[in-house]
């Protein structure tokens, strides 16, 4: 008997240190994609912006010539 609380202790600790490792991977996975998502918003407001400038520019040499 003394052997069957040590060992379903372990197992509960098991079980609640897979879930942990689980949970840390999920959150960590979701952190990267919230970071890929916020870099490709930015690469996109950056190209949007360059491409008004450029046009811009474009507009005000046509003007000026």
């Amino acid at each position: 008997m003394p052997f069957v609380v040590p060992l379903s202790s372990t197992c509960q600790y098991m079980n609640f240190d897979i879930g942990v490792k689980i949970v840390i991977l999920v959150s960590v996975i979701v952190i990267i994609i919230i970071i890929i998502i916020i870099i490709a918003i930015i690469y996109v407001v950056l190209v949007i912006v360059i491409i008004i400038i450029i046009i811009i520019i474009i507009i005000i040499i046509i003007i000026s010539s």
